[in-house]
């Protein structure tokens, strides 16, 4: 969500601005599919000497003309056009599969033009189905009214195979879109929006979650609850719109995913928003945050949505940024493009584009297990782009560790890249390149998988930069809620700091010291449970220790739950002392379902004995803790 209200008045004024004389030429474009030899939908920007977008101002509304950068508008074919004789330059392109046409022609009187776009590639045909996350086409500050026709339109101009407007109330059905075709479908479901807590993509909802905003109470947590039971999916939208963290009062800063490392351990997002024209980054590719969250075993997929407003004037395009899933031999529904992002079959890019990604033979969203030995890797990656890149870049933990640069930029690539993974590790590749199209959008060529996932024995993707990371966001969001918090009751308000304190601790586990917490803060400790405040119940982790009291040791014993994914999550137990202090960490690596048992010997991380007394066995998992007590007897 964009302000750009001010753009109406004077786009208001650009688009009236009609000549008075009558035109000197009438100049009609014909674009076919190549293929068919039909006309075909596409995305057209028109110029004239000057520099001037030319369009057709009787048919506005129909052709949705846009005054992003130069310009540029759709139309289903064909559309009659009126320049002064001179220079014309012809520039038509189809999404990212298919070749662009950029051409300069001279015009003297009324001129038919025929063009024809060639598909260059066909990513279905090797299951990757293109998709725009985060559309809108009757957001606020808009100049156009439009419809899920004019959505549907846009689709096949930019070939996109699953386009989400993301527009709440209007035109929301709980299913496909009646203008969905078998090769474009329109889904209108929600992007539920919080001043404090951030934004979130609400994909395949069955009904709308109302309201559809909020400032502080619920959280975003609670709302992915509601839109899990609707099987929906729950992006992370546009994490990082502004590099102010403090300001819940206007956008950007109301779009700033503040809850994102609660959510985190919540497990409440499916995908995360990598590239959107509304991350702060002047290219709109949001890249440290994900990695910091994958660096802490978060396995979470990148999608493309790119925020736009289809019915504004001063937009980028729909499907300029998007997300690639990978269907395999399965036909596109709704259903099963959802379930390829949650899997984490997905890419992300602007222009290149990934036809094969493999380590050790597994896909995107996959995990690689062995124990305990280094696991030599065999990464095949293939790629293809309409434009040059100049490199493709191997990503190991968030660094670069395998570089292609053959020293002149390149469109096709089919290698082999070999690497030992000698701890656990998240494997994937990105590719980079000099924009020089006015079809792309972005200052770059960029492109980017979901990671494949490597877990040697039990050792945990763990990294303490990571966690600091997390850490200070928290202590921004805390701020935040300190003071600006405007809670209904006590309750909410303690909802939210008990959050950010279960939070705290978790990411404080992965640091050399720890971060201390207070012990009488659990997760579900005195709210009031009202079905207007949905709280989370605490996770069913039967902790206990027995013998207690005892004298050469207890063991600790406790249940672990399955996670959503089904993969392993992180258990964290730990005793302390009666002043919250950490006296000895038991167990700290990710755990599967089942049965787990650690004992404690009655002495400190150093080795000494631990005086008698009362001490506090707290297990933390995902986020939620339960906190037993134990007697030590000397």
């Amino acid at each position: 969500m964009r302000r750009t209200g001010w753009i109406v008045v004077i786009g208001l004024a650009l688009l009236l601005a009609l000549p008075l004389r009558a035109p000197a030429a009438t100049v009609t474009i014909y674009v076919l599919d190549a293929a068919t030899g039909d006309t075909t939908t596409a995305r057209h920007s028109i110029l004239d000497s000057t520099g001037a977008l030319k369009y057709n101002a009787n048919v506005l509304n129909d052709i949705i003309v846009h005054l992003y950068e130069d310009g540029y508008y759709y139309t289903e074919g064909q559309t009659p056009i009126f320049p002064d004789p001179g220079m014309l330059r012809i520039r038509v392109g189809k999404g990212l599969e298919y070749e662009t046409v950029n051409d300069t022609v001279w015009i003297t009187g009324d001129t038919t033009f025929t063009r024809s776009l060639s598909r260059l590639i066909d990513m279905k045909t090797l299951g990757w189905y293109s998709g725009d996350c985060h559309t809108h086409i009757n957001h606020s500050g808009g100049f156009y009214g439009l419809n899920t026709l004019s959505l549907h339109r846009v689709a096949r101009a930019e070939d996109l195979n699953m386009s989400y407007g993301l527009d709440n109330g209007y035109f929301f059905i709980g299913t496909a879109d009646p203008t969905s075709t078998a090769d474009h479908l329109v889904y209108m479901s929600e992007e539920y929006r919080s001043d404090t807590y951030g934004h979130v993509d609400l994909l395949g909802l069955t009904s709308l979650i109302t309201p559809t905003f909020s400032r502080w109470k619920p959280m975003l947590i609670d709302i992915a609850d509601s839109a899990r039971a609707q099987d929906a999916l729950v992006v992370c939208a546009h994490p990082v719109p502004s590099g102010d963290p403090f300001d819940v009062t206007d956008w950007p800063g109301t779009g700033h995913a503040r809850e994102l490392p609660i959510g985190l351990l919540h497990d409440a997002y499916d995908a995360f928003e990598v590239m959107c024209y509304s991350n702060e980054p002047g290219n709109g590719i949001e890249l440290q945050t994900w990695y910091q969250a994958l660096n802490l075993g978060f396995r979470i997929p990148p999608v493309a949505g790119t925020d736009a407003s289809i019915n504004r004037l001063a937009d980028g395009p729909a499907g300029a940024f998007r997300t690639y899933a990978y269907l395999s031999a399965d036909s596109l529904t709704v259903a099963n493009w959802n379930a390829a992002v949650d899997s984490g079959r997905t890419f992300v890019t602007n222009g290149p584009l990934f036809t094969d990604f493999r380590v050790n033979g597994a896909l995107p969203g996959d995990s690689l297990m062995t124990v305990g030995t280094p696991l030599a890797l065999s990464i095949d990656i293939s790629l293809f782009s309409r434009l040059p890149v100049d490199r493709l870049e191997l990503v190991v933990n968030g660094v670069v560790e395998r570089t292609v640069e053959p020293g002149s930029p390149f469109a096709s690539l089919d290698t082999t890249l070999t690497f030992t993974a000698n701890e656990s590790a998240w494997i994937a590749a990105r590719v980079a390149g000099v924009e020089n199209d006015w079809h792309v959008i972005g200052d770059t060529l960029f492109a980017h998988t979901a990671p494949v996932y490597v877990a040697i024995g039990n050792d945990p993707v763990a990294d303490v930069a990571a966690a600091n990371f997390f850490i200070d966001r928290l202590n921004d969001f805390q701020t935040v809620v300190i003071t600006e918090g405007e809670f209904e009751s006590a309750q909410d308000s303690l909802r939210v700091t008990a959050e950010i304190e279960n939070a705290l601790i978790y990411y404080g586990a992965f640091t050399a010291t720890g971060v201390e917490g207070s012990t009488d803060v659990e997760t579900s400790a005195g709210f009031d449970a009202t079905p207007d405040t949905p709280i989370p119940a605490a996770l069913p982790l039967n902790l206990r220790a027995a013998p207690t009291p005892f004298r050469a040791g207890t063991e600790v014993s406790l249940d672990v739950p399955s996670s959503k994914s089904g993969m392993p999550a992180l258990l964290d137990v730990r005793v302390l002392d009666i002043g919250g202090r950490v006296v000895r960490t038991l167990h700290h690596q990710y755990r599967t379902a089942g049965s787990a048992a650690v004992s404690w010997d009655g002495r400190d991380e150093g080795g000494h004995r631990a005086p008698s007394g009362l001490y506090l066995v707290r297990a933390t998992l995902l986020g939620k803790s339960e906190t037993t007590r134990v007697v030590l007897i000397r």
